[in-house]
């Protein structure tokens, strides 16, 4: 299953990449989810987003941060790993959140979830990407993530699925305006 394929196009062009200053009065909501709940929220990519330039590298203090949390979650009961704080902006409630920060941590998320379940959907799967920047490193980061995925037992592919929902957690920070 490859969901970034070439054909997904974008509607941006990647020169056209606002800055955005996010008005801290006008947060709405702050919560802390599971990796799990934060893939399964409707999230939309807008079209001011960096491209996705994750590289190897990222992947593998992505998969060792994991590795570390799970260690953590089996000494200790109840122990939550936090990876990081995103940002979302949601116009209203009938709305996607569009993702305002954490875009490639997020997706490095997603690669990782869809090799542990490949069942897994969420709304990013209908993301489309024209940016060659994005599209390469989504598919060398696919690639290194099934590589991993090929190396390790069931046993700890099973633990890293069960740590994306239960040990893994991310401060998500909503707001409901966005200012130039």
């Amino acid at each position: 299953m490859t969901w970034c394929s070439p054909s997904r196009l974008c509607e941006f062009p990647p020169s056209k990449i606002l800055p955005y200053i996010i008005d801290v009065e006008e947060m709405s909501e702050a919560r802390i989810l599971s990796v799990e709940e934060l893939l399964k929220l409707n999230l939309v990519i807008p079209s001011y987003q960096r491209p996705y330039k994750w590289t190897e590298k990222n992947i593998r203090e992505l998969i060792l941060d994991i590795q570390k949390g799970i260690k953590d979650a089996n000494k200790y009961p109840n122990f939550k790993y936090r990876v990081g704080t995103v940002i979302l902006y949601q116009e209203n409630d009938t709305k996607p959140y569009e993702i305002v920060d954490g875009q490639q941590r997020i997706l490095s998320f997603l690669l990782l979830k869809l090799c542990l379940n490949p069942s897994f959907t969420c709304s990013l799967l209908s993301a489309m990407f024209s940016d060659k920047v994005t599209l390469d490193n989504l598919h060398s980061n696919s690639d290194r993530i099934r590589e991993w995925c090929s190396s390790v037992d069931d046993g700890v592919k099973e633990a890293f699925d069960k740590a994306l929902s239960d040990v893994l957690e991310v401060v998500v920070l909503t707001v409901g305006e966005l200012s130039e």
